[in-house]
């Protein structure tokens, strides 16, 4: 174990399908090492939204008791994910002058020009979730990502905000609540941004690339040129759709069409041989019948077809089809699909690749999956957001303590909330 003088970050991504929870340790260097990690199914979330509160927070208990005892540290408070077909994006700018004395940026100068790109109008209903800085212009010239200390009388910024539905956002919060649990300051973060801190590559963002994270329920886009973020979406389509799918188009239940799905599916029929057969349990039949592998391909294909076209119509939406070198990154448990990268180099006229998260300090290879990229995201964001260390070793809000009793506070992830 490192030194005393160490602070606990813990990564909530609440999933259609399952609830999983990262502990970190980040030492007085900044170095994170993964230290456990819990994972329970998911109840009371239904199309990335959260259903019934209470059957929620028993998930979540359920999976931060696991971490808890795999990490050997007491988890009070988490930095956790939304998604959600609730979710909305747009690109908005803002404009100040630089009113130093000696017309240098500040720190002040930047929130400013920040909260002049916040005014922008939404529905009651909605609160903005992010205020995410794409790049900044002094005094036109463009492409600057910190301007602070500069000289200059004028102050631009292009910023990518995202915006949520309160309520489902509150619901979240009281499943977290009901739990047992707080939330770190600013712990709100939207999953793509967290999944693309988990899987992407630096030089992907630098020249334009398309993340396709697909879940249990939805599937999250997220589009990069320049470095930076420039448009973020939810499909409605993911892994249980082409569950149901199997389950309607061979008339199996749920279980067997999952079975199915996991150890026979594939995204692509041109991969198969046609005379292949595999063994289904029929509705109502005692002894499995085999039918042609390629029946079942021809359903998952049909579906993952459907499912990367509306991510062409994200891209459109975005107006990057033509600025986007690095492809498609194609990442969550739904994308472990054989053939699922080929499709989708095929429906968008992209080179793709599919990605897992990266490997930290302490990382177990079970944790080196695709599934589990948005919470290893979410771990990586609460470290690197952590507060400049208190040497007083002074308490104050953090996302756990260990044995010892050390905890500390974690920052804002992403803008305003």
């Amino acid at each position: 174990m490192s030194s005393s003088r160490t602070q606990i970050v813990v990564g909530l991504d609440i999933g259609a399908t399952k609830i999983c929870a990262i502990t970190g340790e980040v030492s007085a260097d900044g170095m994170l090492t993964i230290l456990g990690s819990g994972l329970a199914p998911s109840a009371g979330i239904r199309r990335g939204v959260v259903a019934d509160i209470d059957a929620t927070a028993v998930s979540i208990r359920e999976a931060v008791r696991q971490a808890e005892e795999n990490s050997g540290v007491d988890i009070e408070s988490v930095t956790v994910g939304v998604t959600g077909e609730h979710i909305a994006s747009l690109n908005s700018h803002g404009v100040v002058s630089v009113n130093h004395p000696h017309l240098e940026i500040t720190q002040e100068a930047v929130d400013r020009v920040l909260d002049n790109a916040r005014m922008i109008v939404i529905p009651p209903d909605r609160e903005i979730l992010h205020t995410i800085p794409r790049w900044f212009i002094v005094d036109g010239l463009d492409g600057i990502q910190h301007p602070e200390g500069m000289s200059a009388s004028r102050l631009e910024v292009d910023a990518h905000i995202v915006t949520g539905t309160r309520t489902y956002i509150d619901n979240v919060l009281k499943s977290i609540h009901r739990a047992g649990l707080g939330i770190d300051a600013g712990g709100v973060v939207l999953q793509p941004l967290a999944t693309a801190d988990a899987v992407l590559l630096p030089a992907e963002r630098d020249l334009g690339c398309v993340l396709v994270d697909i879940g249990g329920s939805a599937t999250d886009v997220a589009v990069f040129t320049n470095g930076a973020i420039c448009h973020t979406g939810v499909v409605p389509i993911a892994g249980e759709h082409v569950t149901r799918d199997i389950a309607v188009g061979i008339r199996v239940d749920m279980e067997e069409a999952e079975r199915l799905k996991t150890d026979w599916g594939t995204a692509l029929t041109d991969l198969l041989d046609r005379d292949e057969l595999i063994d289904v349990q029929l509705l109502g039949e005692n002894n499995a019948t085999p039918i042609p592998r390629s029946i079942l391909a021809e359903i998952i294909e049909a579906r993952m077809i459907e499912l990367f076209e509306k991510v062409r119509d994200q891209m459109r939406r975005a107006g990057v089809e033509d600025h986007l070198s690095a492809g498609v990154v194609v990442t969550g448990g739904g994308s472990r699909l054989h053939g699922t990268d080929q499709v989708a180099a095929e429906v968008l006229d992209l080179t793709a690749r599919l990605a897992s998260p990266v490997q930290e300090t302490g990382m177990s290879e079970a944790l080196n999956h695709p599934r589990y990229a948005t919470a290893v995201g979410l771990t990586r964001i609460a470290a690197a957001n952590l507060d400049v260390f208190d040497l007083s070793g002074s308490p104050s809000q953090g996302g756990g303590r260990k044995k010892n009793g050390i905890f500390r506070r974690i920052k804002r992830a992403f803008g305003k909330r």
